[in-house]
């Protein structure tokens, strides 16, 4: 928040005054905190990551090995594709949930708290109309969010479907097949066929993330003009200073700019929860053969057989 009241002294007071070397201060101390809050960020995002691949790791670690320990008959049943689809692609959508979504939701809401309160001290009138709009901005975000996880629900099975019938058709057993019938024009239309589903899909997702985030930036820049107008109004009536405007511009693109990334995080977050959801159901897959409670542990097993 520091940098926009560093602008408002330097309007206000510096420049009338016209005294070098008060600017000459503010702008280093503009350039401080620009360089400290480069700093921070980047040492947010180390330990952001370290922590949120380490759960990534964890999760994979575990999914790897529940398939393991399942039995034979869920092999003969489940296509490999799928369950590569799930270890990989599933597990790099929740990757992206825990290291961009979560996090940046956090950040979002810290710093619109943080700026409203910074606003409400230099305008209290001009931050609640800011405010006002904050809900306008959010509510539609549920609806955008609803049709998301729908239409990443549909490309995520899209996609273990393309990957299962490449498994099946690269392995030996599968490349036989296809050699035996000699068909090749019909498998590429098979394929050609699922990929086609796939990039439908994508586009789909993608425009109505991109028509949702437009909507969003255009309602945050003419509540920008908004602020400039009735902040304009203020200086002309002598109820504000020029530079109180500008600090207070400089706020709200704080304020919008979260706001705007926090509604678009609820599109992110559908696609996350449903990799999520898809991983899970892996994972609550039941074993054929549980440990009964109270089992003794074989402890170095000898390995030797007698035959009598």
């Amino acid at each position: 928040m520091l940098p926009a009241l560093v602008i408002r002294r330097l309007i206000d007071h510096a420049l009338p005054a016209r005294s070098a070397g008060e600017l000459g201060v503010l702008a280093a101390a503009l350039a401080g905190l620009f360089i400290a809050g480069t700093g921070l960020n980047l040492a947010g995002a180390y330990v952001g990551e370290r922590i949120a691949h380490g759960m990534i790791l964890n999760l994979r670690l575990a999914l790897f090995d529940h398939l393991q320990r399942m039995p034979i008959a869920f092999f003969t049943r489940t296509q490999t594709g799928m369950l590569q689809s799930r270890l990989n692609n599933d597990v790099r959508e929740v990757n992206s949930l825990f290291t961009h979504t979560a996090s940046s939701a956090v950040t979002d809401v810290l710093s619109i708290a943080f700026t409203v309160v910074a606003m409400a001290a230099l305008s209290p009138v001009v931050t609640l109309a800011v405010c006002l709009l904050i809900p306008v901005l959010l509510l539609p975000a549920e609806f955008v969010g609803r049709r998301s996880r729908r239409l990443n629900k549909e490309q995520m099975k899209r996609w273990g479907a393309m990957e299962a019938a490449t498994a099946e058709r690269f392995n030996i057993s599968g490349a036989l097949l296809v050699k035996l019938f000699g068909r090749y024009q019909r498998e590429l239309e098979a394929f050609s066929e699922k990929a086609t589903q796939i990039r439908t899909a994508a586009i789909r997702t993608e425009m109505l993330g991109v028509l949702f985030g437009s909507a969003l930036g255009l309602a945050g820049s003419l509540a920008v003009v908004a602020i400039y107008w009735i902040g304009g109004l203020s200086v002309i009536s002598g109820g504000l200073t020029l530079g109180t405007i500008v600090a207070l511009a400089t706020l709200a693109q704080r304020v919008y700019g979260p706001a705007v990334d926090l509604a678009s995080t609820r599109i992110s977050l559908a696609a996350g929860m449903v990799a999520f959801e898809r991983v899970f159901e892996v994972l609550d897959a039941p074993h054929a053969i549980a440990q009964r409670p109270g089992a003794l542990a074989l402890a170095q097993p000898r390995g030797e057989v007698v035959f009598e």
